[in-house]
């Protein structure tokens, strides 16, 4: 991978202008000894001067440190992570749209982290594995739901809020409920239908009575649970009525779980638990309650589990698998270090590092790992670090595509089409005689002919040669971001640390 860092160029100049100044107006007042108001004056701009250029340089400096993952959550060949500014992000298979993509797009997997449009200041994220749908909870408490298609292969559920949800701190879904996590520390749950073509509909929440300092809860068909602040586990039944083709949900009695106490975080899945107690030890509950020790040799700080599989990170940041494993061994993950945070998938493994890298590792048909599989059986045997998050912004406005940036080889490439549009340029492309597709892009008074494959492209009557050849991606024509440069006169900065590609088509003032 290659290694460009560049840094902005605009407003340079005139930040420099109001050091200059502010210093001049500071050194006048040493040398004239001026009447006293002007003095007070002329200190007063001088100060608010360099206050405003400390803001601007404490701004910058909060853009310039780079943004990492902070929560990570694995399902059937598709993943998806939280990142430190609130924003989130998802790849894996995408055959029957259950990423929930804006637009239902058709590709069948995406080949690098894709942004979900319009999720911001999310704090907390969550897959219902059971209903195939994705939910988050964002800083103002409000719960937001996006994703599973159905069987018609529709976009059935775009983002959207549920109505009543409020004070959330996190929340889990079921089959047919989903369970919050309130700020106070009490619990609150709703129902949820789905009709034919997939469409969810909620009902309205209702608070679990009895539960209060609460600090975790989870749903294994058909129970829910929760931990208390004092560390012991909870278990109660949703019962569900019909009202007026809704669902109003009556919850059971919360029942205490006598066989666990001390416990930190739990695990549930159909028909049992599993609890990770105060001194990193790891237990089993069956469904009468008797539990049994899971792998005591171990001392850890998190457990992760998925139809038969589960995860194991020590405290000293060493993941362990058992059970069904995405790569059917058991033990120690090789090549993980200084990890903080596991999920395990159906049939892949991710997590966080402590430097806020995402890795995965198991199948990999659907590049649900991260990236590109070297092998042809389409297995991530040793684990792999997800490809970079890549933001793109033109003319300092974020870009919205469902197509990521890939940096790749010399270059990182860009979804023409989507960049065209936000630029206002025109795209076109026609078959020649030999069978190939020639695109040409045209902005302003110029002109720029390429085709995928072909590291040649034509600026009007002139040739230049790109780092890369334009390819095709999830669907999407992608070209590397010289061909910006080179052919328009653009200007392009692309971050490596920062993973972030600025396109401008505007001179610095």
């Amino acid at each position: 991978m290659f290694n460009i860092t560049t840094t902005r160029k605009s407003n340079k100049s005139g930040k420099a202008w109001r050091s200059l100044l502010a210093l001049t107006l500071l050194a006048a007042l040493v040398w004239t000894g001026g009447p006293h108001s002007a003095a007070i004056a002329s200190g007063e701009q001088a100060a608010s001067l360099l206050q405003e250029q400390g803001q601007e340089q404490a701004a910058e400096a909060v853009q310039a440190v780079p943004k990492s993952f902070t929560q990570i959550e694995a399902a059937h060949n598709y993943t998806i992570a939280l990142r430190s500014d609130g924003t989130v992000w998802a790849w894996g298979r995408n055959l029957w749209g259950e990423l929930g993509l804006e637009g239902n797009p058709g590709f069948r997997n995406t080949v690098a982290p894709v942004r979900y449009s319009g999720l911001s200041d999310i704090v907390y994220i969550h897959i219902n594995k059971s209903d195939q749908n994705y939910m988050a909870v964002k800083a103002d408490g409000t719960v937001w739901t996006w994703g599973h298609n159905g069987s018609s292969g529709k976009n059935a559920n775009g983002l959207r809020q549920v109505a009543g949800a409020a004070g959330v701190a996190k929340v889990e879904g079921g089959y047919g409920y989903d369970i919050a996590l309130l700020n106070n520390g009490t619990v609150s749950t709703w129902t949820k239908q789905q009709d034919d073509t997939g469409k969810l509909s909620f009902g309205k929440p209702a608070a679990v009575k009895g539960l209060n300092q609460v600090v975790q809860v989870a749903y294994g068909y058909p129970k829910a649970y929760a931990v208390k602040k004092d560390g012991t586990v909870w278990s109660w039944q949703p019962v569900a009525t019909p009202r007026d083709g809704a669902e109003t949900i009556k919850p059971t009695a919360p029942a205490k779980i006598s066989s666990l106490s001390g416990v930190t975080s739990i695990v549930a899945y159909s028909g049992g638990l599993m609890a990770l107690d105060t001194k990193g030890k790891a237990w089993s509950i069956a469904e009468k309650g008797k539990k049994q020790a899971l792998y005591p040799i171990l001392t850890l700080k998190e457990i992760s589990g998925s139809a038969g599989s589960l995860l194991m990170l020590t405290t000293d940041g060493e993941v362990f698998a058992y059970g069904y494993t995405a790569t059917g061994k058991q033990g120690k993950v090789r090549g993980l270090t200084r990890i903080k945070h596991i999920a395990a998938g159906e049939d892949h493994g991710v997590a966080i590092d402590e430097d806020g890298k995402a890795w995965g590792w198991g199948h990999n048909k659907f590049y649900e790992a991260g990236g590109p599989s070297e092998r042809s059986d389409g297995m991530v045997y040793t684990p792999m670090q997800a490809r970079p998050a890549v933001d793109t912004f033109i003319n300092g406005q974020w870009l919205s595509s469902i197509y990521p940036a890939l940096p790749q080889g010399e270059t990182v490439y860009v979804p023409i089409k989507d960049v065209a549009k936000e630029l206002g340029m025109t795209l076109s492309s026609v078959l020649n005689k030999e069978g190939f597709r020639i695109y040409t892009l045209k902005y302003k008074e110029r002109s720029v002919t390429f085709r995928i494959g072909d590291t040649q492209a034509k600026a009007g009557n002139t040739t230049f040669k790109l780092p890369e050849a334009p390819i095709v991606y999830s669907g999407a024509t992608a070209v590397p971001y010289q061909l910006l440069e080179q052919g328009f006169g653009l200007s392009v900065q692309w971050n490596e640390k920062l993973s972030q590609l600025t396109i401008s088509d505007q001179s610095d003032e």
